[in-house]
Formats: C-alpha cells, structure tokens, sequence
C-alpha cells in the first residue's frame, strides 16, 4: 500500500492490470480438474484464462469473473463434461450459449 501511496503522491500513473479474455467456473470436483485441464490447453492457445478458486457457489464465480473484467465466462457442470461441452457466457451482453470445447479458443480469439 506504501509504493501505490507514494506513486499517488508523485503523481505517476498506476497501469491498469491486464483483463483475462476468459475466466472458468465449475461446479463440483469433476469439473475442477476439467477446468485446469481446460485453462492449461487454452492457455497453450495464447488465451489469457483465470480459473475461478475456493469452493464458491456459481454465483460468487461469475461475481469474480466480472471483478477481474473478463470478457466470456466458460462454465463447466457434469452435464458439459458428459456431453463435452461448455457454457459460454459474454459478460458485457450476458448472453450465453452452449458450445463443444474443441470450439473455445476459436470463438474467444475471434472476438
């Protein structure tokens, strides 16, 4: 807090942090490891990713997701897993579709 407080003082501009293109929410323990798996590959990809953390509901998810200004939410049930897909959610307009995970990256880099 010190340095953000003496950069203020000399009045030099804080950069704003990069924004994630994307951020994974689960639900359940399947899910978690099919969300690391997931991040890592679009990671890989060249997609800035962020996977949601702790044991929060969905809810507080996509309340992190949009804290940290990602533009898509990736959500990830047993049900997306079993018939591998994911839910993608835009964050700005809140529309959302189910798309197959081999689908992700194009559809995020394209935007």
């Amino acid at each position: 807090e010190r340095i953000i407080l003496n950069l203020k003082e000399q009045k030099t501009e804080i950069p704003e942090s990069p924004k994630p293109d994307a951020f994974i929410a689960y639900l359940g323990e399947e899910a978690k490891v099919e969300a690391m798996k997931t991040a890592s590959a679009l990671r890989k990809a060249g997609i800035a990713i962020i996977t949601a953390t702790g044991d929060k509901s969905l809810r507080g998810q996509m309340r992190q997701a949009n804290s940290l200004g990602a533009a898509y939410a990736l959500i990830l049930g047993e049900q997306e897993i079993s018939n591998q897909n994911v839910i993608l959610r835009d964050m700005k307009s809140g529309e959302q579709k189910t798309i197959p995970v081999a689908e992700i990256a194009g559809i995020i880099k394209h935007d």
